[in-house]
């Protein structure tokens, strides 16, 4: 993706928005289409049961991207984020594929099957999603028990056809920071005390990637945890050459 560079200017609220965040086109694009999934987010909710919920994203609003919900399963509400997982697929360069039937985690252990089916507007990137959770733990449980009657082996999670089934649900822009920063650090293996200028680069651009600047705050948290400056982060996206623009 061809940078504009970052140098020199500071965005507000310590975000750095991707510059078609701000096309007028995408922006009405996302309203209409979003618009005509709206009344489907209550029913979907009822279809799939009350250990259910569903819910409807406008990535336009990006990051507090939640727009419509019914269900209570994750305790997110209308103008939360949307997951990490979700994130890192709009941000792709390529066009994400749905994802249909991965298993996640809520915040409080509870297990379950979701389905993420991306809206489109233009075959180039998504404007929305719409997505159903529900809560499986007790079948998990029941299929567990069965497999020590029978003397089978425990199951184990596997992974989606995308190699994942991580996905970390958060209720506020702020839990969304912390969380995505505290992951990206662990996959690196340093410590924040005892990286280099080379590990610093290759963790913003990780960071960049996954949307983590988009979110309040954020270019001030990674400064505070790399002991640099918020004009020394905005160096690092420079130089990595990241397409970004001001909110």
């Amino acid at each position: 993706m061809a940078g504009t560079g970052v140098a020199g200017t500071f965005p507000a609220e310590g975000q750095v928005m991707p510059a078609w965040l701000h096309d007028q086109a995408y922006r009405a694009e996302a309203a209409r289409v979003v618009a005509q999934y709206r009344l489907l987010v209550e029913p979907l909710a009822l279809a799939f049961g009350r250990e259910s919920e569903a819910l409807l994203h406008d990535f336009s609003r990006l990051p507090n991207s939640i727009v419509a919900i019914s269900g209570r399963l994750s305790g997110r509400e209308v103008g939360g984020p949307c997951t990490d997982l979700l994130l890192q697929d709009v941000l792709s360069d390529a066009p994400p594929r749905h994802r249909v039937g991965y298993q996640s985690t809520m915040p409080n252990g509870q297990i379950c099957r979701s389905t993420s089916i991306y809206l489109f507007g233009s075959p180039e990137r998504p404007v929305g999603s719409l997505c159903i959770n529900t809560d499986v733990s007790s079948l998990v449980s029941a299929r567990e028990t069965l497999d020590s009657l029978i003397g089978g082996r425990a199951h184990s999670p596997e992974p989606d056809d995308e190699g994942t089934n991580g996905e970390n649900f958060y209720q506020t822009v702020e839990q969304a920071a912390d969380g995505i920063l505290k992951d990206a650090i662990r996959k690196t293996g340093v410590s924040p005390n005892m990286m280099s200028r080379k590990h610093k680069v290759l963790l913003v651009g990780e960071l960049e990637d996954r949307g983590f600047f988009m979110l309040r705050g954020a270019v001030d948290l990674a400064a505070s945890t790399l002991s640099v400056s918020k004009y020394t982060v905005y160096n690092y996206l420079n130089e990595i050459g990241k397409e970004v623009g001001r909110q």
